[in-house]
């Protein structure tokens, strides 16, 4: 039997070749699954919490990576501050065996949630807020009249 030799000069050939279908192969075999919960109120603009953690001012995106449970509070100036639970739940196909393709997908794949909720006007942070204008408007003038 004879032994192949080879020509020093294919070594480093053979491993530029492999350098560079690294990053392919990677791009290939990685899937790139997003979720996303997107929160909207009504009016916009209130201030969203999920699990006690500020995620933004409505209309907000929220992005996690487990299903199940969340604690969604929705706070706005003179509107009542919703607290509600939302269950995030899996689709179909993020369950197995389907997920294992789903992460395995070369492309971009996103599971995407959505809540509404109506904020109700609050008539007693009117009168809370008229209240206070006039305290401080009270506190201002005493402020004034002593440094006369």
């Amino acid at each position: 039997m004879r032994a192949q030799v080879r020509s020093p000069a294919s070594f480093p050939l053979r491993i530029a070749a492999r350098l560079a279908c690294a990053p392919l192969a990677a791009a290939l075999l990685a899937g790139c699954l997003t979720r996303v919960l997107e929160i909207r109120s009504d009016p916009p603009g209130a201030q969203a919490y999920v699990n006690g953690r500020l995620v933004g001012t409505t209309p907000a995106e929220y992005t996690f990576d487990h299903y199940g449970d969340r604690t969604l509070v929705l706070a706005l100036d003179r509107h009542a501050t919703v607290s509600e639970t939302i269950d995030l739940t899996a689709p179909w196909w993020a369950c197995f065996p389907c997920d294992l393709f789903v992460e395995l997908w070369p492309g971009r794949v996103v599971d995407r949630h959505e809540k509404t909720v109506t904020l109700a006007r609050n008539p007693g942070a009117d009168a809370e807020l008229e209240e206070l204008f006039r305290n401080l408007g009270t506190a201002q003038h005493a402020l004034h009249a002593e440094e006369q």
